[in-house]
């Protein structure tokens, strides 16, 4: 062959090889059996796996940085890391709120970095449950993007963040692996405080859970209702249950359209406020507001029902006009905690 067709030879053989690289380094895929170092910081430790090195920084408050050499094997050689780091501390509070705060929390982290959110969810790390958020960020320099996997793990009185990044279109190929390191996390962070909305405590056999703030004491049951709360100004909360009568079930529009007239038996001179219709964990409510007098003055009816066809449960909260702004939000929250088995 002659020089000239060498030359031809290799130039192709050149040019192949440079159509062929990857514009960023490819990792192997992170295996889940976890192989690696326990490492300890104050708040907590996790194994950190084989290959990655830990970066050492002054004065980190306690977080863990660590992160591995790319292969030599495309055109950016970008790093594959681990972070943990401690974050303000959650309350207890019911879980579409506290996932929303954890959310939040998670995006916030991101601002500046072009963060597009493409999967969140719930998680059970260090004994608690934690919620987690996959998605795609931008980089230090233009065209290079990231993918993450962070998950916030709630505690007291701090939080934590375990983060994974690694280039773009590599994580699922290392999502075991990511996941299989973040539950080696433990932590010496006690379990979240209830918060606001109190402890979830389950009625009728464990299949209808509450949350209601500590200043509502549970009362001797009255008949026909499964638990009785009140406070030291009068206000009430009743939770009871019913089955259906016929096939047809729990209509909550008929319901609707005939509570002042059942419930102002009950309560003389009831006016209607307000009417609200909304999915409840994955059922079907009505809530209604209401005023009626009684001997101490004007009393607000705020009463939820739930339904999934065969039974309706009912929560209805009794309070004195002067001081329902002021549980307003106290009862929002026990309507959403609302939870079945």
């Amino acid at each position: 062959m002659s020089a000239r067709s060498l030359m031809c030879v290799y130039a192709g053989l050149t040019m192949l090889a440079a159509c062929s690289t990857s514009y960023y380094a490819q990792f192997p895929p992170l295996a889940a059996d976890v192989q690696g170092t326990r490492v300890e910081r104050p708040q907590f430790s996790i194994v950190v796996p084989r290959d990655f090195v830990l970066r050492e920084m002054p004065g980190d408050g306690g977080h863990l940085n660590a992160f591995e050499q790319p292969p030599d094997n495309g055109e950016h050689r970008l790093y594959r890391t681990l972070v943990v780091a401690p974050v303000a501390g959650m309350a207890e509070d019911d879980p579409e709120r506290m996932a929303e705060r954890a959310y939040a929390l998670l995006a916030k982290r991101h601002e500046g970095d072009s963060l597009q959110v493409r999967q969140t969810g719930r998680a059970r790390l260090a004994d608690r449950d934690c919620w987690f958020l996959q998605g795609r960020i931008a980089g230090a320099s233009a065209g290079w993007f990231f993918e993450v996997l962070e998950f916030l793990v709630p505690g007291d009185p701090q939080s934590l963040v375990v983060s994974f990044l690694i280039p773009e279109g590599q994580l699922e190929a290392s999502r075991a692996g990511f996941v299989a390191t973040a539950a080696t996390l433990q932590t010496k962070l006690a379990m979240p405080k209830d918060g606001a909305a109190g402890a979830l405590v389950w009625h009728d056999g464990d299949r209808l859970g509450l949350r209601l703030p500590a200043v509502w004491q549970r009362q001797a049951d009255g008949e026909g209702v499964l638990a009785v709360f009140t406070q030291a100004s009068g206000a009430r909360c009743d939770l009871s249950t019913a089955t259906a009568k016929t096939a047809v079930g729990f209509d909550l529009d008929n319901l609707a359209r005939g509570y002042v007239g059942d419930q102002g038996k009950e309560w003389p001179g009831l006016r209607l406020l307000s009417l609200e219709r909304r999915a409840i964990d994955g059922r079907t409510s009505l809530r209604v507001r209401a005023a009626f007098q009684d001997g101490d003055g004007t009393v607000v009816v705020d009463d939820t029902f739930v339904t999934d066809g065969k039974r309706i449960d009912r929560l209805l909260f009794r309070v004195p006009h002067g001081e329902y702004v002021g549980q307003r939000s106290a009862i929002e929250r026990a309507v959403a905690s609302l939870r079945w088995k």
